[in-house]
């Protein structure tokens, strides 16, 4: 992953399991509804159905990804019960 790279701050090292927990809740689906919206101004036959599909993928793809953060930072054993 391109984007791990990212995650080096100088010395300071981020562990494996909390990259992986970073990139999977960064809930991603702005850039498409965004290019399916601009389908609007082109002569496609099909852009509502485009939009309209879309919409449902970015809105599973939040509603699964943001539900299952939880269980992920426990399975990397990030969680603390404040101890």
């Amino acid at each position: 992953m391109v984007l791990l790279g990212f995650l080096r701050l100088g010395k300071i090292v981020v562990p494996r399991s909390w990259q992986n927990t970073i990139i999977w809740s960064g809930l991603r689906g702005a850039i498409s509804v965004m290019l399916a919206l601009g389908l609007d101004t082109l002569p496609i036959s099909h852009a509502k159905e485009i939009v309209a599909v879309t919409f449902g993928l970015v809105f599973f793809s939040i509603l699964f990804q943001g539900l299952s953060v939880r269980f992920l930072i426990k399975r990397f054993g990030l969680w603390s019960n404040g101890d």
